[in-house]
């Protein structure tokens, strides 16, 4: 068994994710990268080897959060780390969301998140962190995200409930929203829907969409020591989108 700082990322395969496994490696862990498709992890694992390990899976299968806890402590007595990224996005408006559509991001974005946090507390270290993916979108309206906003708030309510109930244990919990991140599907809604550029890229302070690094340097921040007094807090990192109307007049 490794005697290494543990952390466990799921969407581990690409975009922050992936971002996210890097750069804990980076930075010395272990980390279990967890993706329903691990094939995008190969780079890493050609550079770090075996503190990388894999899991195929499907986060919101229901024997995921014991199959999964398993592989980890067949490897280390401990996890230091967990950081929940996978999710899914495409929601609709709430007029056009059916049953099916709110029951998929339940499961994948709300569901999976809180059944993995209940498996892993009780074999995760003291001090530990948890580290969850919420989303701007859970903090200001925009049009067409329904299902996807709802649920990311609820990845914050659970954030702090987890932060109260186990941060006298030493456990602490806490949340990072994004704004908008050069991921593929933003990429392709962005070529797909100008009124999306014009609404919502076009807002970001810092003129410039933020990147999968952004997130991931801001979850190593939240699991580690220097963060050692930050409990259920969400950190939004989104360029300045959600405090901008419109861009100032210095920036033409």
């Amino acid at each position: 068994m490794t005697t290494a700082k543990t952390a466990l990322v799921t969407g581990a395969g690409r975009g922050i994710g992936f971002a996210t496994a890097h750069r804990f490696l980076q930075e010395g862990y272990t980390v279990f990268g967890v993706d329903i498709d691990t094939n995008g992890l190969a780079p890493l694992t050609e550079r770090f080897g075996t503190r990388l390990l894999t899991y195929q899976a499907d986060v919101a299968a229901p024997d995921f959060p014991d199959a999964c806890m398993a592989l980890v402590t067949a490897h280390t007595s401990e996890l230091d780390a967990l950081i929940n990224v996978a999710g899914v996005g495409g929601s609709r408006n709430i007029v056009e969301t059916r049953d099916e559509d709110l029951d998929r991001f339940i499961a994948i974005n709300f569901k999976s998140v809180f059944r993995l946090c209940r498996a892993a507390i009780p074999r995760m270290s003291r001090p530990g962190a948890i580290v969850n993916i919420s989303s701007v979108f859970a903090h200001i309206g925009t049009y067409g995200t329904s299902s996807y906003s709802a649920v990311k708030a609820a990845i914050e309510g659970l954030t702090r409930q987890l932060a109260a109930e186990f941060g006298a244990q030493g456990l602490r919990t806490n949340a990072i929203a994004p704004g908008v991140i050069a991921t593929p599907p933003v990429k392709a809604k962005m070529a797909a829907d100008p009124r999306y550029c014009r609404t919502v890229v076009d807002r970001i302070a810092c003129d410039r969409l933020g990147l999968p690094e952004d997130i991931a340097h801001a979850a190593l921040f939240l699991a580690g020591e220097q963060a050692g007094f930050i409990n259920g807090h969400t950190l939004v990192v989104d360029g300045g989108f959600s405090v901008t109307a419109v861009h100032s007049p210095l920036s033409a």
